[in-house]
């Protein structure tokens, strides 16, 4: 049976910097070593997965071990080599007319490339300080990514899935990697995921919490059957800013005599914790202004209480450097309507949009089904941290301690639960067009399909 292996369909990209050929007997499936980085892919021949790296000809014999017959070997230039002609050392010409480099195909993106365009979409820096977002498997390099599959959890019926479409990055919501792994062995589900992808050279990415508090994320989604025209929408806790404007937590003001200015200048720039001294002489006065660290603020503060100046010691004035927000950033949302809907309108509303047949309700004390909602909070997955004490007619989440329900019910608020991973699924099967544009359409965007959330209602 003859068959064709093109590895421009594959999207092969040969690395060589310097061009090697070595000859091999035989070889079995990822049995051998690769005699060089030079090269590194993997392919599907005769419904078999391959991996290898190594030299051009190393490529070659691996398609003509695996095939038996003839085999065609096609570059991004349609070059082929058939069996009885294959490129070696001896003919470098020949060689280098196979070899396509890097930047020469523009039909692939490489793993670097795609990590940035999606902290460009969702910069990781969004993310809650305990989460673990991110690249958290990367195979070693080169590796270009050809099939990106979303899913909410990486489980292992998830990674079979990946395996059998050929998938080289998982985009898993939730991080597979969030306590610290100590080992890399069989005996845990996550253990056996990880060390299966690192065989099968599967990236994985988790956005996590930056994608809940994205502008027109999770949490955007989630809302968005209530908003309607003259809606307010805002992030119930708003993103700031990670980094100053400028350094120091604390800026501090302070006024000396003119007397000795020059000496003061020069002894406060020596404070270690104390940056950015600027001076402003009025009079008979100069007022100092200076940007500090914690530990810069007490020795300021000891500074000016061991002078003789009492107009230095009356005029200290400290302010707090705060972060700056991040426009419509944020984690959970409230959306105040103009016109109000009942509550079992709302309740309806949710059901259609998360396409579910049942939800949990607990509805507010001194409320009813018809009851007018015009104020609603949502956070998706588990919201008891984030719509504690939060002000408004109802909550919606994925789910909530019984406690923290029976507290927002005593303060009238209907509170909706839809289950953890129904609340932020379908916002991940909204991104496939949008992926796709964002790759260029060199990446094939893939929905998970198998993976639902663990409760059902029986």
């Amino acid at each position: 049976m003859n068959s064709s292996v093109v590895l421009a369909e594959t999207r092969l990209i040969l690395r060589l910097h310097r061009a090697t050929c070595t000859k091999l007997i035989s070889l079995s499936p990822c049995s051998q070593r690769a005699h060089s980085d030079n090269w590194s892919h993997s392919w599907t021949a005769n419904n078999r997965s391959y991996s290898t790296t190594g030299s051009f000809s190393k490529a070659i014999y691996y398609f003509s071990y695996h095939t038996s017959n003839s085999v065609n070997i096609s570059t991004g230039n349609n070059i082929c080599y058939p069996n009885s002609s294959y490129p070696d050392n001896n003919n470098q010409e020949d060689f280098n007319k196979a070899v396509v480099a890097d930047n020469s195909d523009n039909s692939v993106m490489n793993l670097s490339t795609v990590i940035s365009r999606l902290n460009n979409f969702a910069a990781t820096s969004l993310a809650e300080s305990w989460d673990n977002v991110g690249l958290l498997v990367e195979p070693s390099p080169p590796f270009e990514v050809t099939n990106l599959m979303i899913t909410n959890d990486l489980t292992e019926l998830v990674l079979e899935e990946a395996i059998e479409k050929n998938i080289n990055l998982i985009l898993s919501y939730h991080p597979p990697i969030f306590v610290p792994l100590k080992s890399l062995t069989q005996r845990t589900a996550k253990e056996r995921i990880i060390v299966k992808c690192l065989e099968r050279r599967i990236a994985i990415f988790s956005p996590h919490t930056s994608y809940d508090a994205v502008e027109n994320g999770v949490n955007d989604w989630l809302i968005s059957p209530f908003v309607a025209e003259g809606s307010k929408v805002e992030p119930l806790h708003p993103v700031t800013s990670k980094c100053y404007a400028t350094p120091g937590r604390y800026r501090v003001d302070v006024i000396f005599p003119i007397e000795d200015t020059e000496k003061i200048y020069d002894q406060l720039n020596c404070i270690d914790g104390v940056s950015q001294v600027f001076r402003l002489t009025v009079v008979n006065t100069t007022k100092f202004t200076m940007n500090c660290t914690d530990r810069g603020l007490e020795r300021i503060v000891a500074y000016v209480n061991s002078s003789s100046s009492e107009m230095a010691q009356q005029s200290v004035e400290i302010i707090t450097l705060d972060k700056p927000p991040i426009p419509n950033h944020g984690m959970g949302r409230k959306c105040k309507r103009k016109q109000p809907i009942t509550l079992e309108n709302a309740v309806a509303m949710v059901k259609q949009h998360l396409q579910l047949d049942h939800v949990r309700l607990a509805i507010g004390e001194k409320c009813a089904l018809d009851s007018p909602i015009k104020s609603i909070a949502v956070c998706a997955g588990s919201g008891s941290s984030v719509l504690k004490g939060v002000k408004v007619n109802m909550y919606v989440t994925g789910e909530m301690s019984h406690h923290d329900v029976l507290d927002a019910t005593s303060r009238g608020i209907s509170v909706i639960l839809c289950d953890h991973t129904n609340t932020e699924r379908g916002y991940l099967h909204s991104l496939k067009d949008k992926f796709t544009e964002l790759f260029d359409n060199k990446v094939t965007i893939h929905l998970s399909s198998t993976d639902t959330d663990p409760l059902k209602i029986v």
